[in-house]
């Protein structure tokens, strides 16, 4: 079975495109670094919930979040819809994950 040259080529072509594509895309994404508050409504953050990031739009968007000294538990698919999430920094006081 022969295997067309130019077909070779155009699927080449298209992989590369589509490769340079998300490196280009890649490497114009921002880090961001969401910072959540100690409190909220005058209130302690003691839990980070799923629920509580999306209160904050932008931490969908964070390539990094703090999480202050006030938090002590992180609750169950807190970082779920955090799609472009690369680290979190949690502090000492965090007991329960």
């Amino acid at each position: 079975m022969k295997i067309n040259t130019i077909a070779v080529i155009i699927i080449i072509g298209v992989v590369y495109l589509a490769l340079e594509i998300a490196n280009r895309a890649r490497s114009k994404r921002k880090d961001l670094t969401f910072v959540i508050p100690h409190e909220i409504d005058g209130k302690p953050v003691r839990e980070l919930t799923s629920a509580l990031l999306r209160r904050f739009r932008i931490a969908k968007k964070a390539t990094k979040i703090v999480i202050p000294d006030s938090v002590t538990s992180i609750g169950s698919g807190a970082f779920w819809d955090c799609k472009s999430l690369t680290s979190v920094e949690i502090p000492d006081s965090v007991t329960s994950v």
